[in-house]
């Protein structure tokens, strides 16, 4: 149930962003220039608002992972101090931003608050990067640190702080930049937990724990298919660059392994675990892993 209203926080503040350009553009309805800019504006706004509802925030999958009983593995995010290599454009930024914002999910969803200060604490820079700051203040450090111990609040405050940030950056008209945020969560979460299935150690005589404990992640795994798609379209209708040129080909190659899996998404649910359990996902891991070396480079 948790999960749920986090997904409903996550959606409210870009739906009022969506108000906030309506609004703009019936007002200029008179002026036939503002009309003609702002209809495309909006009708991205409105792309990106069905997106950001449909991907998993920063902290649910890492919530799900934790919940099958998977051990912590701190190697599986990506290092802090590379941080200020992503402060050499907005775009890296925004997108790794993204990814650091999962794994501060990760750590609060294992409990390891402190680590999780210290990887907001270093991401603030990226933000104050994107003109976005406003949205990591000392409010929110203090919020955080006085929830320390209490892992939902915690995923909640993160949640809520990505929103903030997206938000301030469509209100710039950086819409861009948002969906980079979004796209660096997503692509983080893929990455651990496929990876988390490829490295979890196999222990003799302990097949139907291992198998137990990594059902429930590679179904997770499987259902993101319509994150991934959904992200493609969201990355369609932004202002292309090189980094976004770049960005879709790689999704579009963890698109083409999940399609080369004809999952059935209803099977998913009716499959037993044993079936589950042997399927390979060797192919959405290795796509996967390649898009977020690009984006973490």
């Amino acid at each position: 149930m948790m999960m749920n209203n986090t997904k409903i926080a996550y959606f409210l503040p870009v739906l009022a962003l969506v108000f906030v350009v309506s609004c703009s553009t019936s007002n200029n309805k008179a002026e036939t220039s503002n009309a003609v800019y702002e209809e495309p504006v909006t009708e991205l706004t409105e792309a990106i608002k069905e997106v950001v509802y449909e991907v998993p925030t920063p902290s649910e999958i890492p919530d799900i992972i934790r919940s099958s009983g998977a051990v912590y593995n701190e190697t599986l995010v990506n290092d802090i101090n590379k941080s200020n290599n992503y402060l050499l454009s907005s775009d890296l930024s925004a997108l790794n931003l993204g990814v650091y914002a999962t794994d501060v999910g990760y750590f609060t969803s294992y409990d390891k608050a402190q680590k999780a200060l210290t990887y907001m604490s270093k991401s603030k820079s990226l933000v104050d990067n994107l003109n976005a700051g406003s949205s990591f203040d000392e409010r929110f450090f203090r919020a955080f640190e006085k929830n320390i111990g209490n892992r939902d609040s915690l995923a909640r405050l993160l949640d809520r702080t990505i929103v903030d940030t997206k938000s301030l950056l469509g209100e710039q008209r950086q819409h861009r930049l948002s969906a980079l945020v979004t796209a660096g969560s997503v692509v983080e979460g893929l990455f651990i937990s496929s990876q988390l299935v490829q490295s979890y150690p196999k222990k003799a005589g302990q097949k139907s724990l291992h198998d137990e404990t990594l059902v429930p992640v590679i179904k997770l795994l499987l259902k993101q298919e319509k994150s991934v798609s959904e992200l493609l379209d969201m990355l369609a209708e932004i202002e292309e660059n090189e980094t976004v040129v770049a960005l879709i080909g790689h999704i579009e190659n963890i698109q083409a392994a999940y399609e080369g899996m004809n999952i059935d998404q209803t099977g998913i649910l009716q499959a037993s675990d044993d079936k589950i359990a042997s399927l390979s996902i060797d192919e959405i891991s290795a796509a996967v892993e390649k898009s977020r070396n690009y984006i973490t480079r």
